[in-house]
């Protein structure tokens, strides 16, 4: 009798553990403002940065534009940091870096004193963005 539920179990058990998986995309459906306190590291690439990849330190500056187009930085040690972008209603983005800044694409780029999810500024903007 126990060997008919085993395998029963342990297939329950697999689909259970399949859904505990990682979100992925950046333009998932999540709607808190503060998503970004656990999506802003930066992921290690074993292909060449992208052409045109400019560094963190220059495209991340507080009062700096962001690029209209960007899709990602390169740290130091030439890790590429993918775009981290809360999507809007309105079909606009804001992407976030470090946990720390934030911007529209073509926009200026704002730095928080706290972490994002704490920053009352960057709240109120995810909030407008997100109704």
């Amino acid at each position: 009798m126990l060997r008919r539920w085993v395998p029963a179990v342990v297939a329950v058990v697999a689909v259970l553990a399949a859904g505990c998986g990682s979100e992925s995309g950046g333009d998932s459906a999540d709607t808190s403002p503060d998503r970004a306190t656990d999506t802003a590291t930066p992921s290690e690439t074993a292909e060449p940065l992208p052409a045109g990849t400019l560094p963190c330190a220059v495209v991340w500056e507080e009062r700096a534009t962001l690029p209209r187009g960007y899709k990602g930085c390169a740290e130091d040690a030439g890790t590429y940091v993918p775009a981290d972008p809360l999507a809007c209603e309105s079909g606009q983005k804001i992407i976030r870096y470090d946990d720390r800044f934030y911007a529209v694409p073509g926009g200026v780029v704002h730095a928080a004193d706290a972490p994002l999810s704490e920053d009352p500024e960057y709240r109120a903007a995810a909030l407008r963005c997100r109704a």
